[in-house]
């Protein structure tokens, strides 16, 4: 047992983030204060996000999952209603749909970047659809100028899922800002991470007062008579938690900052490799990359090699279309084929040392005689 220990502690982890002294300060601190259920840590940390992102709401929740959720409750979409969603993403989006007995519309992706390709979005909608769910993947934007004119012309409603793209732009705004809603994530592998937990912004104040409603079984003030008439569930984001986030909050350009220079030594050092490609990222525009994605059609045994050289790479998503209960036998997603087959992230993080970096890819270099 202390050997596999051992042996797991000298792997080069797939994401690296470390919490300080100052982040665990924070937390003691809001213990000593007995703010451990949602409360006042909580209230600042939403009126910090609210200020960073330029928007007017923000509600936190327990995960970007149960926030693509309160979304959909709060949009008002009703069984059997239908949403529009990228082929390649997480499966988070998916699943909620799916729970709440939603019909999923899957759309393939661009040819150079797992984003939802636009122009097949209109062939897609029907008298059913009611949203369209455009997901920001690994900080790379959807082209939201022409999502929103498709939307505003149908009279449809626009939920970004920006779980992995706090902090990127597009035309020089915050993904997540630009629908009716927008969710993000605050998960282990995020710019900011709390463990667990997530978040929604929007400027409409009804949008607002219903997710505050919908995350706390309907309740607004427990000192009101009448919030039996509404519904929800619990979906609170702690203090505890939230004091963690306010930890980082200062230190998210410093973050994004390391996120693109991590992405540039990695850059310089795959140019020269032909088995392996750093997929591209315009920084001009806004894109930001959370995780270091490439392309291999050697993926797998790439993979395997790199594991036994004690570096872990995680492989891309299988693509929705290939899930049972998203199948669709009369439709084919080639661009999405080809991302779900040869897509794989090297090792990353907020905290990676470039020391490391160069490890893997000083690894990399000597596997091309192998691959």
């Amino acid at each position: 047992m202390y050997m596999l220990i051992k042996q797991a502690f000298k792997m080069i982890e797939w994401w690296k983030i470390n919490y300080t002294k100052k982040n665990i300060s924070y937390i003691i601190k809001s213990i000593n204060q007995k703010r451990i259920s949602q409360g006042k840590n909580n209230l600042k940390l939403e009126n910090k996000i609210s200020k960073l992102l330029k928007v007017k709401y923000c509600v936190t929740s327990t995960s970007g999952t149960t926030a693509i959720m309160l979304a959909l409750k709060a949009l008002g979409l009703k069984r059997d209603d239908e949403v529009i969603l990228p082929n390649r993403t997480w499966i988070a989006s998916a699943n909620v749909l799916d729970y709440l007995e939603l019909k999923v519309k899957l759309v393939d992706v661009k040819k150079d970047k797992q984003i939802i390709d636009e122009t097949q979005i209109e062939k897609n909608i029907t008298k059913k659809t009611k949203l369209i769910i455009p997901t920001h993947l690994n900080g790379k934007s959807a082209n939201m100028n022409k999502i929103l004119e498709i939307a505003k012309h149908y009279k449809i409603k626009v939920l970004e899922d920006s779980a992995q793209a706090l902090m990127a732009k597009y035309n020089n705004k915050y993904l997540g800002t630009f629908g009716d809603v927008g969710i993000f994530s605050m998960a282990m592998t995020k710019i900011l991470s709390t463990g667990q937990g997530g978040f929604l912004v929007t400027n409409d104040k009804g949008i607002y007062k219903k997710l505050l409603e919908l995350k706390n079984h309907g309740i607004n003030d427990i000192f009101e008579v009448d919030w039996n008439k509404r519904n929800g569930l619990n979906f609170k984001f702690t203090d505890l938690q939230a004091s963690l986030a306010l930890s980082q909050i200062k230190t998210l350009r410093k973050r994004a900052n390391k996120l693109k220079e991590n992405y540039r030594i990695y850059k310089n050092g795959l140019k020269n490799l032909d088995y392996i490609k750093i997929m591209p990222y315009n920084f001009k525009s806004g894109e930001l990359p959370l995780w270091i994605e490439c392309l291999s059609k050697k993926r797998n045994k790439l993979i395997k090699l790199l594991n036994k050289n004690k570096i872990q790479a995680r492989p891309g998503y299988p693509s929705l279309n290939n899930f049972s209960r998203f199948k669709n036998k009369n439709k084919i997603f080639p661009n999405s084929e080809y991302f779900e087959d040869n897509c794989l992230y090297l090792p990353s993080g907020v905290n990676i040392e470039k020391k490391t970096i160069y490890k893997v890819l000083n690894i990399l270099n000597k596997l091309s005689k192998k691959i």
